[in-house]
């Protein structure tokens, strides 16, 4: 759920607004994963596909079932899915 101050200065993320390892805690646990990228435990099933982004979606993260993309590596994934994204597809796709 986005949120104006990124969760504030108290929550687990501390306010910051980059979606990685260490600042997307829920996320990161939720698709079995700790702030190193290495696979957890969890108490239920792990989604198959997880993804978190700034204010602005200049920077991204995307995850799979206890697996972290690299940052560019999940540039290309978007690129490459960029038909099937909503923001793109309405947009008439992919611009420059």
């Amino acid at each position: 759920t986005p949120r104006p101050d990124f969760g504030g200065p108290e929550s687990a993320w501390h306010g910051h607004a980059d979606p990685n390892l260490t600042y997307a805690v829920e996320l990161v646990k939720r698709m079995g994963l700790n702030a190193k990228g290495e696979k957890i435990s969890t108490d239920g099933p792990v989604p198959t596909f997880g993804a978190g982004a700034d204010g602005d979606a200049d920077r991204n993260m995307i995850l799979g079932s206890q697996f972290f993309v690299s940052p560019s590596d999940s540039l290309a994934f978007i690129v490459a899915n960029a038909d099937l994204i909503p923001q793109f597809k309405g947009a008439g796709g992919l611009k420059g």
